[in-house]
């Protein structure tokens, strides 16, 4: 008869150990797996807000300085355009800040939203993006257009911009009826309202009631001024990303976070004819640059780096300009 026997106390020891590690191998697995997982988890995350921010200051980028016409010749009807960063058109479509220039529209300070000290900023302007409504008449005496309607886009208090194959100029509607599909550019209400209501080319222009007379003609466009101002702000997450301050026609400003965990922007610009891209501090006539060369630092939400630190990428993106004088 065979006698039964049981496991030794040294054979259960070595089954245990070689169950430990073999579980321990297993947890090692696991463990690098889950952070292989969340490293190329940050760095998608990095990519899309890459994409994302590039796509849309590029196309802003693109679009400095447009006008629905194509024209050069533009006047600024508004009172104290040089004033206010998104009307002093005389500066060009396209102007940039330093690391040191605080006299955007949004400062240096601590709070969310506000500028990162040290990092550097865009001003953008233009009129050609949106929907553009076409003059069917134009009576500068009583200061009316005609458009071709129904009216869907031009309000009282909008700042537009109108043109034809001549000259454009920007103005403060002051009344638009959608029933009759008149917009008016009068002076004397609004705010910062209109200095004329004449709209013709001067050099300077004349801010008197009548000012420099013009008939713009049938085929020419209304279109709302657009303005952007690209920064590197605080979040409301304890960190940075990327913004944007403007207005589209109105001048109720809007900020938008764009993209989280930009921590820094560099912009280099290469003026027409130049042999190679300036900082914003060498830029002499800002109408020339014809293309911007953007730099953003982009960082991980998560700590998932060498010695636990955020993940770091650097990505460079370069942006022609369409609309520049190139004089």
């Amino acid at each position: 008869m065979n006698k039964q026997r049981g496991f030794t106390l040294v054979e259960l020891m070595i089954a245990m150990v070689l169950g430990l590690v073999v579980i321990g191998g297993v947890i090692n697995i696991f463990i690098a797996n889950r952070e292989a997982y969340r490293i190329q988890q940050n760095l998608s995350h990095i990519m899309d807000n890459a994409r994302i921010s590039f796509e849309l200051m590029a196309r802003d980028v693109r679009e400095a300085g447009a006008n629905a016409c194509g024209t050069s010749l533009i006047v600024n009807v508004l009172k104290k355009a040089s004033d206010n960063w998104w009307s002093n058109w005389a500066q060009g479509g396209l102007v940039g800040l330093g690391p040191t220039q605080d006299e955007g529209p949004v400062v240096f300070g601590s709070s969310v939203g506000s500028r990162v000290n040290g990092t550097e900023a865009l001003t953008i302007r233009s009129a050609g993006g949106g929907s553009a409504q076409m003059i069917t008449q134009h009576n500068p005496a009583s200061a009316q257009f005609n458009i071709r309607g129904p009216n869907l886009e031009f309000a009282p208090n909008d700042i537009v911009m109108v043109c034809d194959d001549q000259s454009a100029a920007i103005f403060q509607v002051t009344n638009a009826n959608s029933s009759n599909v008149t917009i008016v550019h009068n002076v004397g209400t609004g705010t910062p309202g209109n200095c004329s209501k004449g709209l013709g080319y001067a050099d300077p222009v004349l801010c008197t009631p009548n000012g420099t007379p013009k008939t713009f003609k049938d085929g020419g466009f209304l279109v709302k001024l657009n303005a952007s101002f690209w920064y590197i702000g605080n979040n409301g997450h304890g960190g940075r990303s990327l913004y944007t301050f403007g207005m589209n026609g109105s001048t109720a400003m809007q900020t938008i976070e764009i993209a989280e965990g930009v921590s820094n922007m560099t912009l280099a610009y290469l003026p027409f004819g130049g042999a190679d891209y300036l900082p914003a501090a060498s830029i002499v006539n800002w109408p020339q640059v014809m293309a911007v060369r953007m730099t953003l630092t982009l960082q991980s939400s998560e700590t998932v780096g060498v010695d636990h630190q955020a993940l770091t990428r650097q990505m460079v993106h370069t942006v022609y300009l369409r609309n520049q004088t190139q004089l």
